[in-house]
């Protein structure tokens, strides 16, 4: 018999998101929306014991989370040159959870590392489908012509909704 106890420390992975949308300005101001697919997730080390609470071994384990996304924000454009604008946002990303893979770094036998999908209903038992996440931007924007603009950069986001169905 084994006992898995995982360290309760939870730590994030690296996320990204792809998104498309539209925005109205009014002088230096934007809002915008659109919709986006973000990938999130966190990672915890578990440790292994026998049945005497020995520890046999410790592991990664490492879950990732898929959203599609209506970003709503509002930003604030700073010209910098002529087809460049700093643009700083708030603003929050409504989520739809769509599934989520797992994975456990340094299981002795396994293929470490590889991602397994959770299958639906363990994850409708487990995971909330909707999220709230509160967001801020620090973009760049080039424009590509007067209606069009391509807009990057570093993002953080910080889930205002619990996930899980029961607290890990």
């Amino acid at each position: 018999k084994q006992n898995i106890v995982p360290s309760g420390n939870y730590k994030p992975v690296l996320a990204f998101d792809a998104a498309i949308g539209v925005g109205y300005r009014r002088g230096a101001l934007e809002f915008a929306s659109g919709v986006s697919f973000m990938r999130t997730g966190a990672r915890t080390p578990l440790t292994f014991e026998d049945a005497n609470g020995m520890a046999l071994f410790t592991s990664d384990f490492h879950f990732y989370f898929y959203h599609a996304v209506i970003p709503l924000t509002v930003g604030y454009r700073v010209l910098i040159a002529d087809k460049f604008t700093f643009l700083p946002r708030v603003g929050v990303d409504i989520t739809y959870n769509t599934g989520a893979k797992e994975t456990l770094v340094g299981y002795p036998g396994t293929d470490s590392g590889k991602l397994v999908s959770i299958p639906s209903a363990m994850f409708d038992a487990s995971f909330h489908r909707f999220s709230v996440f509160g967001m801020v931007q620090a973009g760049l924007a080039y424009k590509v012509s007067p209606k069009i603009e391509i807009t990057g950069g570093p993002s953080f986001q910080y889930m205002l909704t619990n996930m899980f169905k029961t607290q890990p």
